[in-house]
Order: structure tokens, then C-alpha cells, then sequence
């Protein structure tokens, strides 16, 4: 008799066959009698600055276009390359097609451009990824400067997260009383991926000077007059002359004068007069007076007399003149020829004189 049996010659992949009699049974593992799938992906950073590392990514394993499992997170150990391997991966689908299994970063950091080539995955960073660029621009402004000064050059630094960024740049007042400076293509974020914060500081305020900042507009407001006078950094100053009155009689006072105050050599302010009280002495304090000029300079005070009363003789030692009142009377030359002459000429005369009275008393 014949004997007949079944036979499935070819088990579709992915799957493991057993047989009892006629009953076939195909028991999927995703392999079948091969070995399972192992996938390693590659994970690199490079443009970094010097000393940091790259933003942490995460991988996600793709099959057959779906995602599969969950996405692995990846950092840069300070190497700027790292792998990440999936293992026992099944090879083939239930209905026995082979599985396609790719790599991806789905979100790429924030200042990174990525490229990839099988599942080697590259983030080049470049500060702003696919976006535009920063652009800073600082306001300067100068307020409070007498009609024809221009304000104080001031240096202006800008600074990435509270850090200096770059070199200070000069803006000068070129007479609107109003400048800006602007920083072009600065990186928008840094290595982390977090947005970098820009701001502009004034490190240096010109003296005589009081800054205010509103944003990334920074105005120096010139200080004529302080705010306040307690302030330890008073903008202002003093300078107090004294007058002095020498050698006058006794009894007498001496002859009021006017002091004139100077301002780097120009006239400033009124004249004032001053008197003798008696005690011979006076003085004239000027008070709140600028201490700094516009461009930041330091001003130079000074007191004259700018007219000296008759029969008197001005000296003056800094900020006090004195005064010494000159005795009238024969005026004593020093010992010279002429001077012995007219002696000479004195005692002929006298001689003369004695002589001819001598002779008229004769005569009587």
C-alpha cells in the first residue's frame, strides 16, 4: 500500500517549522533559524567651540518607515562621537518580507545642521542651525550738555549670557547727541542648544556723567548741577579765594576788591566783591561748581584780580592775592652815580646859600 505524507519544503522566513503526522506548524520568531538583527548607529559633533560638548540628541530606530520602540538618548562624553547598538532585532515580518530598519534623529538641537549618511548621524554646529543670524543694536545717548559741547566718547561692550563678547567698540557724539552701534551675525545658540542672551554694557562712565539704561539704549545725562550732594561721587566741586591787605597805616582798612573766577582760562560766573571787615582779611567760596567738562575732561579753576587799586602792589600765591598798600612819600633810589651827582648838586647849592648870607652880613 502506498504511504502518503505532507511536506512543507519551504518555511517562510522568520519562522520555525514543526510536524507531527500531517499537521504542519510554522511558529513565528521574527528570525526563523538565522540569527537576529543587531543595529548600531553612529552619533557625531563637530564645529564645537573648544571645550564644549554637543547637545544631547536622541535616536530613534525606524522599521519599515514605523517607529520602533522607544528613542535612546545620546551624549557627547567630551569625545564628540558616540554609537548606540539595538540588538536582537527580528529579521523578517510575519509575512516573511525582510524588515527595513533605519536610524533618525528626529528633532535636531537648536543651533546644529545635521546630515546623515546610513546611520551615521553628524550635527555640525554653526550657532543657528537653519535660522537667521543675531543682529544686536545699542542706542547711545548723551543728555543735559551745554548748547555746542558734545558728549564724553564712551565704550561699549557687549556681553553673551553676562560674558564679555568680542572687544568693546568707541561711539563718539559726532553732535546729534545720538549714536548707535550694531553687531552683526552673532550665533543665536549656544552648544546645549539653549538661546544665548545678548546685552550691552557701559563698563566706563565718563566723569561728571550719570547712566541710566533702558534695554540696549544707555544715556549719560551730564551732571552740571549733582542730583545729590551727599552722593560720594559728586560731579561737582569748591574753590574758596582769599584776599589779603598788607602793610596798610594803622587805623585803615584797605580797598575793596573784585575777584574774577576762571574756567580752563575763560571768564565763569559774575565778578564778586570783596571788603575789608578790619581784620585785613577775606575770603569768597565757590560752591557747586562743575568738576568735569563734557568730553569727560577735569576742569581748572582759577582766581584773578583783574584790577588793582591805586597805590597798591598785587601778589599772588595760588588761589590768595594779596595786596600791599605802598606809603607815600620821597621814594628811596638805589646808590648810583646820578644819585651821588645830585647830592653834589644839593651841597653846592647849600654852600652857595651860606656863603652869600655870610657876605650880605658883612656888607651890613
Amino acid at each position: 500500500a502506498y504511504t502518503y505524507t505532507v511536506e512543507e519544503s519551504t518555511v517562510p522566513n522568520g519562522y520555525v517549522k514543526t510536524q507531527e503526522d500531517n499537521t504542519i506548524t510554522n511558529t513565528y520568531n521574527g528570525t526563523g533559524e538565522e540569527d537576529p538583527i543587531e543595529i548600531t548607529a553612529t552619533k557625531k559633533w563637530e564645529g564645537l567651540p573648544e571645550g564644549a560638548n554637543g547637545a544631547t540628541v536622541s535616536l530613534q530606530l525606524i522599521q519599515n518607515d514605523e517607529n520602533y520602540g522607544d528613542a535612546v538618548q545620546v551624549e557627547d562624553s567630551g569625545e564628540h562621537e558616540v554609537t548606540y547598538t539595538w540588538n536582537n532585532l527580528p529579521k523578517y515580518a510575519p509575512d516573511g518580507t525582510a524588515y527595513t530598519y533605519t536610524v533618525e534623529e528626529s528633532t535636531v538641537p537648536n543651533g546644529y545642521v545635521k546630515a546623515q549618511e546610513g546611520n551615521t548621524i553628524t550635527n555640525t554646529y554653526n550657532g543657528t542651525g537653519e535660522e537667521e543670524p543675531v543682529e544686536i543694536t545699542a542706542t547711545k545717548k548723551w543728555e543735559g550738555l551745554p548748547e555746542g559741547a558734545n558728549g564724553a566718547a564712551v565704550s561699549l561692550q557687549l556681553k553673551q549670557n553676562d560674558a564679555d563678547f568680542g572687544e568693546a567698540v568707541q561711539v563718539e557724539d559726532s553732535g546729534s547727541h545720538e549714536a548707535s552701534h550694531t553687531w552683526n551675525d552673532l550665533p543665536k545658540y549656544a552648544p546645549d542648544g539653549t538661546a544665548y542672551t545678548y546685552t550691552v554694557d557701559e563698563p566706563v562712565v565718563p566723569e561728571g556723567y550719570e547712566k541710566t539704561q533702558e534695554g540696549n539704549t544707555i544715556t549719560n545725562t551730564y551732571q552740571v548741577v549733582p542730583v545729590d550732594p551727599e552722593e560720594p561721587e559728586d560731579p561737582t566741586t569748591s574753590l574758596t579765594a582769599t584776599k589779603k591787605w598788607v602793610g596798610l597805616p594803622k587805623g585803615h582798612r584797605g580797598t575793596k576788591v573784585v575777584f574774577q573766577l576762571h574756567q580752563n582760562g575763560e571768564t565763569f560766573e559774575t565778578p564778586v566783591e570783596l571788603t575789608d571787615d578790619g581784620s585785613h582779611t577775606a575770603t569768597h567760596t565757590w560752591d557747586r561748581l562743575p568738576q568735569f567738562a563734557p568730553d569727560g575732561s577735569k576742569y581748572t579753576y582759577t582766581v584773578d584780580e583783574p584790577t588793582v587799586p591805586k597805590g597798591y602792589i598785587k601778589s599772588q600765591e595760588g588761589n590768595t592775592i594779596t595786596n600791599t598798600y605802598q606809603k607815600k612819600g620821597f621814594r628811596k633810589l638805589p646808590f648810583t652815580g646820578m644819585q651821588a651827582t645830585a647830592w653834589m648838586l644839593v651841597g653846592s647849592v647849600s654852600l652857595l646859600g651860606y656863603g652869600l648870607v655870610t657876605w650880605r652880613r658883612k656888607k651890613s
